[in-house]
């Protein structure tokens, strides 16, 4: 037993991820917080054990009604739930927790086990992309010209109408996902791409 508690005290205090225990009877407090909360929040584990109420307080307010729903049935908290943190310096930390929830004879919780992940990096990304999307949607939308987005393999991501109507099509669901060569017959859709991805860019035309 000793040496399966020094085991698990190591690997979690080598994880990034916060891994801990939190019980509700006979008292609330943590029995355990991992060191990478400090890194994570700015709190450090003797804060956590010594204000058992910290680890709510932190929550950002337009994602504490979350929580409350989560810890209130038993079902979901084995369920991964994303939610914001507000850390010691006053950032924005997004995280994805992971519980299992220990019940008594009863079927109450009386304590729950997690990991917690730093997730506001992808939550970034994330937003960047959708920024993007959305740059990239309203760039396409405005020309008359045909304008379209496809990805590594040469396949549709976005087309506009202009792009549509050149396929003889009535809406971008029936080019999106689908290469030239499913959409055209075979001599010209290789025509078509050797031409569009051949042809001199618009600097070169111009200086021509």
């Amino acid at each position: 037993m000793k040496k399966s508690n020094q085991l698990f005290k190591t690997l979690a205090e080598r994880s990034p991820d916060i891994l801990y225990r939190y019980e509700f009877e006979p008292e609330r407090r943590f029995i355990y917080i991992s060191p990478s909360v400090t890194a994570i929040t700015g709190y450090t584990p003797e804060e956590y054990y010594t204000n058992p109420n910290l680890g709510s307080e932190i929550v950002h307010p337009d994602d504490k009604h979350l929580l409350d729903s989560y810890l209130k049935n038993s079902n979901d908290i084995s369920s991964p739930i994303e939610i914001r943190w507000r850390g010691k310096n006053g950032e924005i930390v997004w995280t994805e927790q992971v519980n299992v929830p220990i019940l008594d004879d009863k079927g109450d919780i009386i304590a729950i086990e997690g990991m917690v992940k730093d997730i506001t990096e992808r939550k970034r990304n994330e937003e960047q992309l959708i920024e993007d999307q959305i740059w990239y949607s309203s760039f396409i939308n405005s020309t008359t010209d045909i304008a379209f987005i496809k990805d590594e393999t040469l396949r549709y991501l976005m087309i506009n109408e202009p792009g549509i109507l050149f396929f003889g099509k009535s809406d971008a669901k029936e080019i999106v996902g689908f290469k030239d060569s499913d959409l055209l017959p075979f001599e010209y859709a290789h025509q078509y791409t050797c031409l569009l991805y051949t042809s001199p860019s618009p600097r070169d035309r111009t200086r021509s």
